[in-house]
């Protein structure tokens, strides 16, 4: 079974409330550990961005990823075409109204 890490808060009543994703039934080993609180943050932004990234980090809300999943690779010449498109003399709100207008 692949180990997975869960990150929330115990709140004032010592509870903690787990959505847990879709897990075989069976034996469980939970382990409890507490996590650093940042107090006061500095006024230098190098280190306030440091501390963002870190309390993003333990909240496991910060991705490194370089590509979205879900990213389409796409062929050079629909590369060219989008080029293109956006390449005209005209306004890209005028092209947003005209592919508004196909729709309604």
């Amino acid at each position: 079974m692949d180990a997975i890490t869960l990150t929330t808060i115990l709140d004032e009543n010592h509870e903690i409330r787990l959505k847990l994703p879709q897990l075989s039934p069976g034996p469980v080993t939970i382990t409890i550990q507490s996590t650093e609180t940042i107090t006061e943050y500095s006024d230098d932004p190098t280190i306030r961005r440091e501390q963002m990234r870190a309390k993003l980090i333990a909240a496991g809300h910060l991705s490194n990823a370089r590509k979205s999943p879900e990213a389409l690779q796409i062929s050079e010449e629909e590369l060219i075409h989008v080029g293109k498109i956006f390449s005209d003399v005209h306004p890209l709100a005028d092209l947003i109204d005209e592919d508004r207008e196909e729709r309604l």
